[in-house]
């Protein structure tokens, strides 16, 4: 028996295991010589290989994930980006719409109703908020043009608003342009109304006045219109008539009183003229006999005397003398 079996220390394989890890690895490499060195330390070298190439695999990884993750946040950034602008294109549309339709009102139906004057109805301050109304000053415009979500969104928010501004503002003009409709429309019944009355007994044709009635009990504006304007022509039909009869009397009476004038002044000079002559005949020798009415009942005259029977010239004496009574020159001359 060896002093080592004797002892009982073992065998230098056994010994191996009993010290620490460092020196169990020396007693090996002493026992195993050179050679043995070798091949123990190259096992170390590919662990040492292999986590290297791990780290690496792992920073790779790491860095591909990062990658990845990048390029999904610039899809996605940029998917929101298009989308963003793709809202704002949709409240363009909206906001275009609804400015039409403002526009339409504007031009149209609120345009017409702005003609009205505050003689036409009953509450003229609807006629001044219809005029305010058509006044509103608009919104300055906005266009979808940004280079960022964020400035997409933000002028979405304006093309927003201003639809809000232009929906808002057709209502209140549609409601101006009824309260200035319905305030003539009172009106025009109301004139009507004393239109039926003022015109009692001064149409020529009583059915317009009957047609009117009707129209204002049943309070329709276009019937009352037309009702209104034959109540009109009626008027002046009876007042054309009326002055025609007017004219054609006093012409009648003028007449009469000419022919009445007339007359007396026929009667008053009906009587006859008292006239003064005288006439000499044959025989009378020169003597004259004057002629003439005597008083208004007959007339008196002088019997001339007999004349010598010798043949004496006669002629005829002019119905006016001297004042003598004697002719005022010789017949013969």
């Amino acid at each position: 028996m060896s002093a080592d079996e004797a002892t009982g220390t073992p065998d230098t394989p056994e010994r191996a295991g009993t010290g620490t890890p460092i020196d169990d690895l020396a007693a090996v490499a002493d026992e195993a010589g050179p050679a043995a060195t070798h091949v123990a330390w190259k096992p170390v070298a590919i662990g040492i290989a292999a986590t290297l190439a791990a780290v690496a695999l792992v920073a790779g990884g790491t860095a591909a994930w990062n990658r990845i993750g990048r390029v999904r946040a610039e899809r996605a950034e940029q998917a929101a980006l298009e989308t963003a602008r793709s809202d704002c294109a949709r409240a363009s549309k909206s906001l275009r719409a609804a400015m039409d339709a403002y526009e339409a009102l504007k031009a149209g139906k609120a345009a017409d109703t702005a003609k009205t004057t505050a003689k036409q109805v009953e509450d003229a301050r609807t006629v001044a908020a219809l005029d305010k109304a058509l006044n509103a000053k608009e919104p300055k415009a906005v266009a979808c043009t940004a280079d960022t979500r964020a400035g997409y969104e933000r002028q979405t928010s304006r093309v927003d608003a201003n639809r809000d501004w232009y929906k808002e503002h057709k209502a209140s003009l549609a409601k101006a342009v009824e309260a200035v409709g319905e305030s003539r429309d009172a009106k025009t019944i109301t004139d009507a109304k004393k239109l039926l009355n003022d015109s009692k007994g001064k149409v020529q044709d009583e059915r317009t006045r009957d047609a009117l009635d009707k129209a204002i009990k049943a309070k329709d504006t276009q019937a009352i219109t037309k009702a209104v304007k034959a109540v009109d022509d009626s008027v002046k039909a009876k007042e054309r008539k009326d002055a025609e009869a007017k004219a054609k009397a006093e012409a009648e009476a003028k007449e009469k009183a000419r022919e009445q004038a007339q007359a007396r002044q026929d009667g008053g000079s009906s009587g006859s003229v008292p006239q003064s002559g005288y006439s000499a005949t044959s025989g009378s020798a020169g003597r004259y006999s004057p002629t003439g009415s005597a008083g208004s009942g007959g007339s008196a005259s002088t019997p001339a005397p007999s004349a010598p029977s010798q043949s004496t010239p006669s002629w005829d004496v002019p119905s006016t003398g001297g004042q003598d009574g004697l002719p005022d020159r010789d017949p013969s001359m």
